[in-house]
């Protein structure tokens, strides 16, 4: 199958799901939406990040009509369960409708920005009442929105902007936090363990989602967890630990997180204890993550040979950059929140170790506060801050004749109110408010749950409603 063949949204979605387009590995996917494009005879222009602007003509009649920018980007976020063996990089999503919902088999999903892309789709190949559309498909918008940021808008006329990377499909999103990506390092020294028991400690079970959207829900972050379990286990049996890996994207509440632990072969029971009460007490704490588990796996014999774990000085570090910074909701604003952070990947190779941590805020001044913070608690620490990937915010605004007409044909066509919210994540549109000057804007999308993770599901008629929802919001424009 291929664009060509395609009628629905949920068509167009399906055909996305079978090319890879993880964050940096967008051009087969960019490559064949700028062709799908010309083949419908529209203007379309690929720049060398491999963002794509496409042009479709007004309908008959429309052609004085101001033009209207949609607009979605083209990665997804790539993360398994851990026992799933799967390439994102050469692999199609294996898909699967169950009832209302489609999900991917063990993986995440990509409904999150697929389903607008998909929309977008639809509406440059149908035939229906619309005023000109630029239609703008992005790339990187999850590891910093690197595509929006290098795009030069000079080919852009519209002034009203759809961004459709939403996940609520009774929601106009108005506003959104900004966000600046950082990452704590620290120099690691070992000393030899050898003729102490080895085992592998494993957290997993927890359910993860989106560090925006679902840092209110107080879910467990497994890095949080496993920094915990190693202090208790370090204080009440003397144990040492090597290695703190866990998380896969810093703008993902981190689901596992593992350690080798190294201990007195008779101190066996006393770690177990340890371990067996910290499990019982973290699923008391998280009761969204009821199932959370701590394995524990001893190593073969004679595997212990030459195995090196921290010095008691590397070990302290390493847990206080886990265990200080903030992590989970640290302002809201009414029922919003406003500033949070997320301890997003832990990594310990080569001799460093790595946290990466994600602030975010509709307040651009706290984002630098808390990388303020950071960098102080690494330099106490002995270690150094880098930050980058930073977005901006995007600001409600109080006059929005866009949101204005999507309130009421919203109304008109379901019969109740939609509301305007203000998102704890970023989007593409705190970008193009930099880039097109007086730019109206508001961000619409069905509903999706558990973003960015392998419990990643979209509704079906939820797609579908969006789609008809777009199409009149065009035809009123």
């Amino acid at each position: 199958m291929s664009f060509s063949d395609c009628q629905t949204p949920l068509d167009y979605f399906k055909e996305l799901c079978r090319v890879p387009h993880g964050s940096g590995n967008e051009k087969a996917l960019s490559d064949r939406i700028l062709s799908f494009a010309r083949e419908l005879g529209l203007w379309a222009e690929q720049d060398e990040h491999y963002n794509v602007l496409v042009k479709k003509p007004a309908s008959k009649g429309r052609e004085g009509s101001d033009p209207v920018l949609l607009q979605a980007h083209i990665d997804m976020v790539c993360d398994k369960r851990g026992d799933v063996v799967f390439d994102f990089n050469a692999d199609p999503l294996n898909v699967k409708i169950e009832g209302d919902f489609i999900k991917a088999d063990g993986t995440s999903l990509g409904a999150d920005n697929g389903a607008g892309e998909a929309i977008m789709l639809a509406a440059l190949a149908g035939d229906y009442d619309h005023p000109p559309i630029e239609a703008l498909f992005t790339v990187d918008e999850e590891i910093g929105m690197t595509g929006a940021k290098k795009l030069d808008a000079a080919n852009i006329r519209s002034r009203r902007v759809i961004n459709l990377d939403s996940e609520n499909d009774d929601v106009i999103i108005a506003g959104c936090s900004g966000g600046a990506l950082s990452l704590i390092k620290i120099r690691t020294t070992t000393f030899p363990a050898n003729g102490l028991a080895r085992a592998r400690m494993e957290i997993n079970g927890l359910r993860g989602g989106h560090s925006g959207i679902n840092i209110k829900d107080g879910r467990a972050n497994a890095n949080i967890l496993a920094a915990r379990a190693l202090s208790k286990l370090i204080e009440e049996t003397g144990a040492s630990f090597y290695g703190l890996n866990g998380g896969s994207k810093d703008n993902a509440i981190p689901r596992e997180c593992s350690a080798f632990i190294y201990f007195p072969k008779e101190r066996e029971e006393a770690v177990r204890g340890v371990l067996s009460r910290a499990e019982e007490r973290f699923s008391k704490e998280f009761r969204e993550d009821k199932d959370v588990k701590i394995n524990f796996e001893l190593a073969p014999a004679g595997d212990e040979d030459e195995a090196l774990a921290f010095t008691e000085e590397t070990a302290e570090k390493v847990l206080a950059s886990i265990l200080l910074p903030p992590n989970g909701v640290i302002d809201m604003r009414g029922d919003f929140v406003e500033t949070s952070c997320n301890v997003g990947v832990a990594r310990t190779e080569n001799g460093l170790f790595t946290a990466t941590l994600a602030p975010r805020s509709s307040v651009n001044s706290k984002i630098g506060f808390i990388t303020d913070k950071l960098r102080l608690l690494a330099k106490t620490l002995g270690g150094e801050l880098e930050v980058y990937n930073e977005y901006p915010s995007w600001e409600y605004r109080e006059n929005s004749p866009l949101r204005d007409t999507a309130a009421v044909a919203y109304k008109d066509l379901y019969g109740e109110e939609p509301s305007a919210e203000i998102i704890h994540a970023g989007l593409e549109c705190a970008v193009f408010g930099e880039k097109l000057e007086n730019a109206d804007m508001i961000s619409l999308g069905p509903n999706i749950t558990g973003a960015h993770s392998p419990d990643e599901r979209l509704s079906l008629s939820s797609l579908e409603r969006t789609w008809e929802y777009t199409l009149e919001l065009l035809k009123r424009l």
